[in-house]
This record gives C-alpha cells, sequence and structure tokens, in this order.
C-alpha cells in the first residue's frame, strides 16, 4: 500500500479475540513526508483528538492553530500536543492545570509544555464548552523549531466539530508575517507574548486580559485579568 489516508478502527484475531480497540494504519506518503509525526497525529485520531486545520481549499492549513499542534499542522514549527489535549487525555494531572472560574485577577507561574514538571496551563472557563487556555513553548524536543517561544494563548470551543476551529490560538501580534520556514511558515507562529516583543493581550468578547510578567529559566510569570 503506498498511498492512502490515514484511518483508525479495532483489531481482532481470526477468531474474534480484541487485540486492540483502535489502531491506525496509513500509507507510505505520510511517512516519507513526516516520518514520526504522521504516526503521532494519526494516533491522536485514535484518541478521539479532532484536526484543528480547516477542511475548505479557500483556507490554509495553519488558519486556525498556525504551527503550534500536531493535529493542526503535521508540517508545523510546534509539532506537541496543546496542554488542554494533554490534559484531557490524562498525560497531565489536575495539579498541573490552574482553573481560573471566577472574575478578577490572578497570578500564575507556567513552565513549557515541553519540559517535566510545573504548572502547565491556566484555563478560564467561560462556560460549560468554552474555554480560554494559556500555556508556555519554548523551542525545545519536538518542538525544537519554535521561532517566536513565549505565552499562548486559545480558545476551546467543545461544541464544533473536526477542522470547524474547536481551537483557535489569538494572535497577540496581529498583522506580521509570522515566522518559520519555507515549509513551516505560518502567520500565527509568532502570536506569542514575550519579553522581547508583546506584553500582554486582550481577548476581545472574553472579558479576559493577559500579562507577561517576566521570563527566566522556564519560567513564565503571568497576570490573567478575568473581568
Amino acid at each position: 500500500m503506498t498511498r492512502s489516508l490515514g484511518s483508525s478502527f479495532s483489531v481482532s484475531t481470526r477468531n474474534g479475540k480484541l487485540v486492540s480497540r483502535r489502531a491506525v494504519t496509513f500509507g507510505a506518503d505520510p511517512y516519507i513526508s513526516w516520518g514520526y509525526k504522521a504516526v503521532n497525529h494519526e494516533t491522536g485520531h485514535s484518541m478521539c483528538l479532532p484536526d484543528y486545520y480547516p477542511n475548505t481549499p479557500d483556507l490554509p492549513t495553519g488558519y486556525y492553530t498556525g504551527g503550534w499542534s500536531i493535529m493542526g499542522n503535521v508540517g508545523g514549527v510546534a509539532p506537541d500536543f496543546f496542554a488542554w489535549d494533554k490534559w484531557r487525555l490524562g498525560w497531565l494531572a489536575d495539579e498541573t492545570i490552574d482553573c481560573v472560574l471566577e472574575r478578577g485577577t490572578t497570578k500564575h507561574t507556567l513552565t513549557p509544555v515541553e519540559v517535566e514538571g510545573g504548572v502547565k496551563a491556566v484555563v478560564v472557563a467561560k462556560s460549560d464548552t468554552s474555554a480560554l487556555v494559556v500555556e508556555a513553548r519554548v523551542a525545545k524536543c519536538v518542538d525544537g523549531n519554535i521561532c517566536a517561544p513565549g505565552v499562548l494563548l486559545y480558545t476551546v470551543d467543545t461544541t464544533l466539530a473536526t477542522s470547524e476551529g474547536s481551537i483557535k490560538v489569538l494572535d497577540a501580534t496581529p498583522g506580521s508575517n509570522g515566522c518559520g520556514d519555507d515549509n513551516g511558515a505560518e502567520p500565527l507562529n509568532d502570536g506569542t507574548l514575550s519579553m522581547n516583543g508583546k506584553k500582554s493581550f486582550e481577548a476581545s468578547g472574553w472579558g479576559v486580559k493577559v500579562t507577561l510578567i517576566d521570563d527566566k529559566n522556564d519560567q513564565f510569570n503571568i497576570e490573567v485579568q478575568y473581568s
């Protein structure tokens, strides 16, 4: 099999004994193009993660999430999983997530998704189905090609289906051309807050303002104002 789309299904022996509830298969071409990242993407589907790229030809692959997720752009600059996805898959303990449920001002210290230990995300819950998430991303491990490390903001809407924008990265530097190499360049790739760039962002329609106070030794101190 030299070409096929990825698919996931249960696997059983010939006598009907279940081997696995989910398995991933795809043709040689995705592996030739993306290597292990193709396996990671399709395995994400086997664990019920949706596609974060739009399924329409008139919109670019990184329209919703830039290169910030393996589920949004396999060839992106940061092909790790969002902290939100790692949390709901059980890879991150509840203790590594700061939840903001009430209006007011709070301060948090984030450590990057790519390293062990610390708080991995701040989740501002707007309703039972929507939230704004703040996490830190740096150029380490699978995210080694990140061109604008810093604090990343995105919204989550669990009512939307695959490829409909269930996660949308918020662009803290609108109007820029983005960054990345020729294959992974996306306008949202430089949409982070950083000490060398924009330090504060107010999310329109959310009543949330996030300010980066300082960043030292992979610790990002932020202030979240929820009004």
